[in-house]
């Protein structure tokens, strides 16, 4: 298996692991209306505790460190952004129930829940997740679903690759540091002669997209031109040559 089937298998693998308890606390729930095995709420109005109380609470504990132990884990596969949105929704649930399970009249779980879930979606929509944090350019994903969208609309389109080819002996020779000041003067060059549809798909690779033929003639024209020069970071001249390829 390949390093990104054995991760997707884990992960398959603990999602069925969580849902067997999951299901079990759903059905609980459910069949709480008509046992009263977790609470009822009496004449006046108050919480009268069932046997199995304690469980709800200690359950939602439970899924709690084990998402913040499973982030931990995985901290180098995630983002700092990720991660910092994953132990946010921790703590706000969290809290949350804390406060109701020691204040009963508190009914602040769903309140929880709710503010945990407000928290994923808008960092899930927000297109600066989408943004190569280097570079300033759009990632990968942000691609695939441009493309997407224009091909549901049967747009044409003209692509140009831009593969540095030379980056990784700019990064032995002259630092990371200096490499990545190269590719962020490099990416500034495409942006301004591509425009907003400027997209990295890995360390030193572009693609730029135009939808008209005649500028897709003159960006690549533009291209040629730019990578014949040297760039210039701080006090270093360097040559970064690239490898072009077009569809027109």
């Amino acid at each position: 298996l390949s390093l990104r089937q054995d991760n997707c298998l884990r992960a398959r693998h603990l999602l069925m692991r969580m849902a067997l308890p999951a299901g079990l606390m759903a059905v609980l729930v459910l069949i709480n209306f008509f046992t009263g095995i977790i609470f009822t709420i009496d004449g006046h109005g108050f919480y009268v505790q069932g046997p199995l109380f304690n469980l709800l609470y200690g359950y939602a504990i439970v899924c709690s460190i084990v998402g913040a132990v499973w982030s931990l884990f995985h901290i180098k596969h995630l983002s700092i952004r990720r991660f910092v949105v994953v132990w946010e929704f921790i703590l706000i649930c969290a809290v949350c129930v804390l406060i109701q399970a020691f204040h009963h009249e508190i009914l602040t779980t769903g309140l929880g829940i709710c503010l945990g879930l407000t928290t994923l979606y808008l960092f899930i929509n927000d297109p600066s997740n989408r943004i190569d944090r280097l570079t300033g350019a759009w990632d990968k994903q942000s691609l695939n679903q441009w493309l997407q969208e224009q091909m549901n609309y049967e747009r044409r389109l003209h692509l140009i690759a831009v593969e540095l080819y030379q980056l990784k002996s700019i990064n032995r020779l002259y630092g990371d540091r200096l490499g990545d000041r190269v590719l962020t003067e490099v990416a500034k060059r495409l942006r301004r002669a591509a425009g907003s549809y400027l997209f990295r798909l890995g360390s030193g690779r572009f693609f730029l997209i135009v939808t008209d033929l005649k500028e897709y003639n003159r960006l690549s024209q533009s291209l040629l031109e730019m990578f014949r020069n040297k760039i210039t970071v701080g006090s270093e001249t360097i040559s970064c040559p690239a490898i072009l390829c077009g569809i027109p």
